[in-house]
């Protein structure tokens, strides 16, 4: 039975069918049950949990923190107690309180249920509180005055950071979590700077870390943390353990998703701005303790930021004794940190040692790791008899190896090897101590360099590298530590070489993460065309993981009809026959893992120069979705065919008027004609024969449109019968100039011809193009002035284009006058009244184009027209 306190007059069975309701069995949850009381809701139970865990001194406080506060969680906790439909599934929330000194956010099991003497109860208990209550009920417990640790200072932190990171100004780290926003990945370069207590973060809630950086519940990390959007610079201040000093640190995160677009937390980076260090009161890293299993070992104590040789530290803690059997043994203290520390230490020795150092180092941990007797099976068994630590055979292995070796505890040497003793020139360990030891033998590095000033037993200061690694010694937690002297020459090679590691680094991360926003699927495949790497891209279009197609052949991502067709490609691409110099891509089918068809455009190419190690040569796969480009093309395809019907519609439409206004036009012409020639006998009247004339004129203007219009309508259709012969275009001008004189003289208009002499023949229908001519001139004389000119010139260009122009000095138009006359059926609005229909401009233009030719035309107001007709050197024929 769970222990609680309620209102005198409520029913303990109520309350227990409450707790029922919620299945609550553990006793150190904190739960509450509320009952209506008016327009509010008022806590008639709780547990003395539920009353410490928010500082209320009895029910009434209780209510009045949870019912009637600002605080967001128990807003949303009053809205549940009257909001929550009656006896429905539990409801489960994660909401955030304003529990001094800062928010938390508790997960909240609630229940409304159905009660005979309050009408419902609401009953909610807060879950995974057992490490915030306890330290509620430590806070309200009195604590023992303990002589408090001088903080580090700002110019101490300085010198500490200088000795640790170098002359870096800006050190990056990287950071991960997982879908519920806990940290699952933390780099070490973050701990190196701040410490590894104020960087202990890892299986974290994200949105606790932010709270406490931001120091207010909805700061800028957090917001920009909730909105699972993408967000970079935005910048907090990071606390440095045991220091009075912060350090300000921009972060930036990309949200991630699973295939069915579920989040499935951020990755992202963090940018320490070492140059702006700045002086802060010290903070604690108070955060909500990680709950683990009881069996499980707590923590090992955090370790504090590293100290230089003389600086004031905190004292290291003290080794337990053996726990009895009962108890979980208490884990080995935190490893020593090194006093002086070159650079950070990466994951990988390049840069620093050598391919056979590399391996030798290698060798010592193996060499230790063997030696190291294993731990007693039972608690309380006598330990076996172990050999020393480090016998003959290792002692021999450790001292011929070129680097300096040094293992230490407790900034105290307990080990030093042959080579590190040469180095510094002391005959033995004994000398090494009596000499200052680890104290004496660190110097500050020289500004702008990441060695380490090392001294010897004369006083010189010796550049070195060094590395350190925490091991086990004696089963105690020690510090492996290597040196390598360096002269100006080989640190200058090295600094180069690890500048150029960077770079290269730099550029596969950028190329990584263009590749994951390409929008094309790309595919790396090895010499057997098997799949090596998809991108994020390559993914969404397919469907799949990549880890589920890695190790495929490239055909698992192409329908059955195309895998023949993919490894064709593959396969010329490979030989460097022919196909792979003419690499033009193939049009293929993919298929996608729910089983859909996609039509892709693939592009293969070689990665790497073909002359390489065929067994080593990879290739690349591009994948383009063309759906949209295909519905695309169908889309114009289908409109393309409903215009050739139109235009085919409208072509047989102009035919069939065309036939049957021609049959009773030249009846009324023919019949005209006949009565003005009086054949029958006398008209009689002299008006009737006037009458007469206007009726055979119209009816030949009548018949002229009709003309015009059918072929104009032939051109559009691609229908227009044109013959292709050879024509003298001199001949022809002549001819249309012959023509038109008389109604050139009539308007008293003089026409003036310019031929180019030996103009070769060209290719064109000699009918078109004299009708193009007459519809020219006729235009150029219609809308000229009394004693206006028309030149008519032909040349052959240098080009070999032969060209006819014919230029008036007319009325002109202007720019937005000459789109209207090329319209059909469009004349222009000018002083000089003129018959016509709209059509021969149009049609000139038309005619010139069937005649593969090109038409130009340029005019200006009063000042006249120009028109020029070029036959390119295609449509020329050679003398």
């Amino acid at each position: 039975m769970m222990a609680y306190i309620c209102e005198p007059g409520v029913s303990h069975e109520a309350i227990e069918t409450a707790l029922r309701a919620l299945s609550l069995r553990d006793e150190a949850i904190p739960f509450l049950v509320a009952a209506p009381d008016g327009a509010t809701d008022k806590i008639v139970a709780a547990s003395q949990t539920m009353l410490t865990l928010f500082a209320a001194a009895d029910l009434a406080a209780l209510t009045a923190r949870l019912f009637a506060s600002t605080d967001t969680g128990a807003e949303r906790v009053a809205e549940q107690a009257r909001g929550l439909a009656l006896d429905s599934a539990p409801r489960l929330e994660r909401l955030s309180f304003a529990l001094q000194p800062e928010a938390e956010t508790i997960t909240v099991l609630s229940r409304r249920i159905a009660d005979a003497a309050h009408g419902s109860l609401y009953v909610a208990a807060m879950l995974g509180v057992g490490a915030l209550l306890a330290r509620r009920q430590a806070e309200s417990a009195p604590v023992p005055e303990s002589p408090p640790i001088p903080a580090l200072q700002l110019d101490e932190v300085r010198q500490l950071l200088g000795a640790r990171i170098g002359a870096r100004t800006n050190v990056r780290f990287l950071w991960r979590t997982d879908a519920r926003d806990t940290v699952t990945e933390i780099t070490p370069p973050l701990a190196d700077v701040v410490g590894t207590e104020a960087a202990d973060i890892l299986g974290r809630d994200f949105g606790d870390v932010a709270k406490y950086l931001d120091r207010e519940p909805d700061g800028p990390l957090a917001r920009a943390f909730a909105r699972r959007e993408t967000f970079s610079g935005v910048e907090v201040l990071w606390p440095i353990a045991g220091a009075a000093a912060a350090v300000p640190v921009g972060l930036g995160g990309l949200p991630a998703f699973d295939r069915a677009r579920n989040f499935d937390g951020y990755r992202g980076f963090g940018v320490i701005h070492v140059d702006r260090l700045a002086a802060s009161e010290p903070r604690e890293f108070l955060l909500p303790e990680i709950e683990t299993a009881p069996e499980l070992a707590p923590p090992a104590a955090p370790e504090p930021l590293a100290s230089l040789p003389g600086a004031t530290a905190a004292p290291a803690p003290e080794v337990a004794a053996p726990a009895p059997a009962s108890e979980a043994p208490p884990p080995p203290p935190a490893p020593e940190p090194v006093a002086i520390v070159s650079e950070p230490v990466e994951d990988d020795d390049e840069g620093l040692l050598s391919q056979d150092e590399a391996t030798a180092f290698r060798a010592i941990g193996d060499v230790l790791a063997d030696e190291v007797p294993p731990p007693p099976e039972a608690a309380g068994a006598e330990p076996a008899a172990a050999p020393p630590i480090l016998d003959a055979n290792a002692a021999a292995l450790l001292d011929r190896l070129s680097l300096g070796i040094l293992v230490s505890r407790d900034n105290i040497a307990i080990y030093a090897n042959r080579t590190l003793l040469d180095l510094l020139g002391f005959a033995d360990e004994d000398a090494f101590h009596a000499a200052g030891g680890m104290a004496r033998m660190f110097n500050l590095a020289p500004n702008g360099s990441d060695a380490i000033g090392v001294r010897t037993a004369a006083g010189a200061i010796l550049p070195a590298r060094a590395r350190i690694q925490a091991i086990e010694w004696d089963h105690l937690p020690a510090t492996l530590l290597t040196l390598r002297p360096e002269d100006e020459k080989a640190r200058g090679q090295t600094e180069q070489l690890e500048a150029d590691l960077r770079t290269q680094k730099g550029e596969a991360r950028e190329l990584s993460a263009i590749l994951d926003t390409a929008t094309d699927g790309l595919v790396i495949l090895d010499p057997n065309g098997r799949i090596v790497t998809l991108n994020r891209s390559g993914e969404a279009l397919f469907g799949y993981d990549e880890s589920e197609v890695v190790g495929q052949p490239i055909t698992v991502l192409a329908a059955s009809e195309s895998q023949g067709r993919v490894l064709d490609y593959f396969e010329g691409l490979k030989t460097d026959g022919v196909a792979s110099l003419l690499n033009d891509g193939r049009e293929i089918t993919g298929r996608a893992k729910q089983g859909g068809l996609i039509p892709i455009f693939m592009t293969l190419s070689r990665v790497g120069p073909a002359q390489s190690d065929p067994a080593q040569q990879k290739f690349c796969a591009l994948f383009r979705d063309m759906t949209h480009w295909k519905k695309v093309e169908e889309e114009l395809k289908q409109a393309r065919q409903e215009a050739e019907r139109t235009s085919a519609l409208k072509s047989d439409f102009l035919a069939k008027v065309s036939h049957e206004i021609r049959t009773p036009l030249n009846a009324i012409m023919g019949f005209a004609e006949v009565i003005m020639e009086e054949r029958f006998g006398p008209i009689g009247n002299e008006r009737y024969r006037d009458y007469l004339r206007d009726i055979h004129t119209s009816g030949a203007h009548v018949m002229s449109l009709v003309n015009d219009l059918l072929d104009l309508s032939k051109i559009e259709a691609g229908k227009m019968d044109l013959q292709f012969v050879s024509v003298d275009v001199n001949r022809a001008i002549s001819e249309a100039v012959g023509i038109m004189q008389p109604q050139a003289n009539q308007a008293r208009i003089i026409m003036r011809l310019s031929l180019a002499p030996h103009l070769p023949k060209i290719v064109a229908d000699e009918r078109s193009l004299r009708q193009i001519l007459l519809n020219l001139l006729s235009n150029a004389v219609k809308f000229n002035e009394p004693g206006g000119q028309v030149i008519i010139s032909s040349a052959l260009t240098d080009t070999g284009t032969a060209v006819i122009r014919i230029r008036d000095t007319g009325i002109g138009m202007s720019d937005k006058d000459i789109e209207t006359a090329l319209e059909p059926f469009r004349q222009l609005a000018t002083s000089r009244q003129t018959s016509g229909t709209g059509l021969g401009l149009p049609l000139t233009k038309a005619l010139v184009e069937a005649n593969r030719a090109f038409f130009t035309i340029k005019s200006k107001k009063d000042e006249g027209t120009f028109v020029e007709v070029a036959f390119p050197p295609a449509r020329v024929l050679a003398e």
